[in-house]
């Protein structure tokens, strides 16, 4: 990744991906895949065990 080539001089940034894309970052680059197990333990004595599983980034903003 070269941070280099993007200019940070702009007014205004915007949200869409353009600083990832001026950067020469792909979608590919910076997606990751995050997941973890969780028990959930009540003062009634249940207990609740799940994994939960998240995909970074949500949404595809890169072209």
């Amino acid at each position: 990744m070269n941070f280099g080539k993007c200019g940070l001089d702009e007014e205004m940034v915007t949200h869409d991906g353009t600083i990832l894309t001026k950067a020469g970052i792909s979608y590919e680059d910076i997606k990751s895949n995050f997941s973890f197990d969780i028990t959930i333990e009540l003062a009634s004595g249940n207990s609740f065990t799940g994994t939960i599983t998240l995909n970074m980034p949500v949404r595809k903003h890169i072209k």
